[in-house]
């Protein structure tokens, strides 16, 4: 008999790293998180935002993404005038 264990990460493990990432890698300062609405992807933005605030970043969205598309939507008409 073959049993095969694998260790998934969590969504608080995978926020924290990706805030840390960002930060600390790639040098962001500034971050938007969009998520499905899914209590996995809801906590994965969470910790994510969490993290990269408690890091030094500004997280400047944070929304579902169907509210995201609407919140980007009115601040491009907002801006450019478009209808």
């Amino acid at each position: 008999m073959v049993v095969t264990c694998a260790q998934a990460h969590n969504d608080k493990v995978q926020g924290a790293v990706a805030a840390e990432f960002a930060i600390k890698k790639l040098n962001i300062k500034k971050a938007a998180t969009v998520h499905d609405g899914s209590p996995y992807a809801e906590q994965l933005a969470a910790v994510f935002a969490e993290t990269f605030k408690k890091l030094g970043g500004t997280i400047m969205l944070r929304k579902p993404l169907v509210q995201a598309i609407r919140t980007c939507g009115q601040c491009s008409r907002d801006r450019y005038g478009q209808a």
